[in-house]
């Protein structure tokens, strides 16, 4: 059910590491032609596009990029980033041959319009999630909801029109500064979602992993029903989720839930 340009799902891999002869024992399941990358707070990902076609996408921690191997230059490339300097990004691009390389800065023209009071404040993720959501669903309110590091709410409206939005704190940062911020709590791993969930929990691990879940479980589906209410004269509105933790959360066509894993790729590679 999930709308998405894709013949198939792409082929998801841990970035190559650069060998010490410089050559990669690395087959593509396509001729690629254009490399999109975003550069969040925490790791990289890139998507290697066929014409329109996402065939393969990586991933790498930020910190491990100086190391990643590019067996194949593509013809062009286009990157936006909130944490690693996109400078850099460009510089490590061109380095390894690609010689023509965009870079979305905060400061470039939206492709979209927005009410946002300073446009140039929305971060460029969530502008090629805006963007990205446009080129698939055109014409249909969304709400889309991007789970990384930060948790981003975007609204938008049957005019494709950035309404606005949210950003709160992600899954690993809610654990994280439970524990932090106290004298005893531990810092758990993420629940087994093999497994029911315990309602109520019943020892602190629990509770601390499934409260985090089922928290922002509810978080979700609270700005969810106030975007329904807004739009509830369109019987599309859709709900988009997005990003590294989107499995933690069920995918409901019937409740016009839907996952688009890598709509921040997408709209990357609509800037070419």
């Amino acid at each position: 059910m999930n709308k998405m340009p894709l013949n198939h799902l792409p082929k998801e891999r841990r970035w190559p590491i650069q060998s010490e002869s410089g050559t990669e024992d690395f087959k593509y399941l396509a001729p690629c032609d254009a490399l999109v990358m975003d550069a969040g707070n925490t790791r990289i990902k890139a998507g290697w596009f066929a014409g329109p076609q996402l065939i393969e996408v990586w991933h790498t921690p930020a910190i491990e990029l100086g190391q990643c191997a590019l067996p194949v230059w593509p013809m062009q490339a286009v990157l936006c980033s909130v944490g690693y300097p996109e400078d850099q990004l460009k510089h490590w691009l061109t380095q390894k041959g690609v010689s023509a390389v965009r870079v979305i800065h905060p400061e470039d023209p939206l492709p979209f319009v927005t009410k946002y009071t300073n446009p140039a404040s929305l971060g460029s993720d969530r502008k090629m999630l805006v963007h990205g959501a446009n080129v698939l669903y055109p014409g249909i309110p969304r709400l889309v909801v991007s789970m990384g590091t930060c948790i981003t709410y975007d609204w938008i409206g049957t005019d494709q029109v950035h309404m606005g939005g949210f950003i709160s704190p992600g899954l690993p940062m809610r654990w994280t500064s439970m524990h932090q911020h106290t004298g005893r709590l531990p810092l758990v791993s993420p629940p087994d979602l093999s497994q029911d969930a315990k309602v109520p929990a019943t020892d602190t691990e629990a509770a601390l992993q499934w409260g985090v879940v089922q928290g922002v479980r509810h978080e979700i589906h609270g700005f969810w029903s106030v975007f329904i209410h807004q739009n509830e004269s369109n019987s599309k509105a859709q709900l988009i989720l997005t990003g590294g933790d989107a499995h933690f959360f069920e995918i409901s066509p019937e409740e016009r839930i839907f996952a688009t894993p890598h709509l921040a790729l997408i709209g990357l590679h609509a800037m070419l």
